[in-house]
């Protein structure tokens, strides 16, 4: 299968480690965020916590580097932005939509 789209390049370390592996890859389609992941990796679920922790984190840093923000102050937006999704689906919150607008009922594929 071939993805004539603008995928993201691997990190640089990626091409160095001969161990590195594709762990997510997350598409927005049909007004939607679809995602595959990796879901034999871990038999507890809690691993995907820490590794979500782990993205946030690169996140909050690029994002704070690029837009001259506090990474603190970045990742405590991102850190709200996770738990109203996670309590509330988005609905009744400070984030009342999702940031890519109206959202499908359902984004589980």
């Amino acid at each position: 299968m071939s993805y004539p789209k603008d995928e993201l390049p691997a990190p640089e370390m990626a091409h160095y480690d001969s161990q590195s592996f594709e762990l997510l890859r997350l598409w927005f389609a049909e007004g939607a965020p679809r995602l595959s992941a990796r879901m034999e990796l871990w038999s507890d679920p809690a691993a995907w916590g820490f590794m979500l922790g782990e993205v946030a984190r690169h996140i909050a840093a690029r994002y704070a580097s690029e837009a001259d923000a506090e990474p603190t102050m970045v990742l405590e937006r991102i850190r709200a932005g996770f738990t109203a999704e996670l309590d509330t689906h988005g609905r009744n919150s400070e984030m009342d939509e999702a940031p890519w607008g109206v959202r499908p009922d359902s984004t589980l594929d």
